[in-house]
């Protein structure tokens, strides 16, 4: 069997998350894919190898995927705390719509359990829920992708609530993968 491709496990940055209105915090961990190694670009470019889920949600709340060459920002936007430094990127629809690449979308919702479920077939390795990060960066100019050894921080944002009870978003802790 091939061994995986990236070092996914990476490390965790912004830990714990900020709660939600529900009083949970969403934790973001990574596991492996066998996308077969060594790293190379496969036609078409698709998984890095790196998926990563989403759990600890509000139930019915919908969110995606942002990510960057650097974290550990701590600004404090919405509910939450995005420790991502610009540029950043996002993987959603609009994006990937954009750049005619739909791996770049990893719009998804929470589900009862709390457990992010992706709505735009970005994660065939799980059967669904979590986002399968592809080899394809979401920053114009399009075209750019990830490199063996390059970093990168993953974070989520989704919808919340906040005190007085009208909408507002909120963030997940970050998570820092090795390529």
């Amino acid at each position: 069997a091939a061994t995986a491709c990236a070092s996914c496990p990476g490390w965790i940055e912004c830990d714990p998350a900020s709660t939600h209105h529900l009083g949970g915090a969403v934790t973001l961990q990574s596991s492996f894919v066998d996308c077969g190694c060594p790293f190379v670009l496969p036609p078409p470019l698709f998984e890095t190898g790196c998926h990563i889920e989403a759990t600890g949600g509000p139930p019915g709340s919908f969110g995606f995927f942002l990510m960057s060459a650097g974290s550990a920002v701590s600004l404090p936007i919405f509910e939450g705390v995005l420790c991502l430094e610009s540029p950043m990127g996002r993987y959603t629809s609009s994006i990937a719509t954009n750049q005619g690449l739909p791996q770049l979308d990893s719009v998804g919702q929470f589900d009862a359990s709390g457990v992010l479920q992706n709505l735009a077939g970005t994660a065939p390795s799980t059967g669904g829920s979590g986002f399968d990060v592809p080899f394809e960066l979401p920053f114009t100019p399009a075209g750019q992708v990830i490199q063996p050894g390059d970093l990168w921080s993953f974070q989520l944002w989704y919808r919340d609530i906040d005190s007085a009870g009208q909408p507002s978003a909120n963030f997940s802790n970050a998570l820092i993968a090795s390529f």
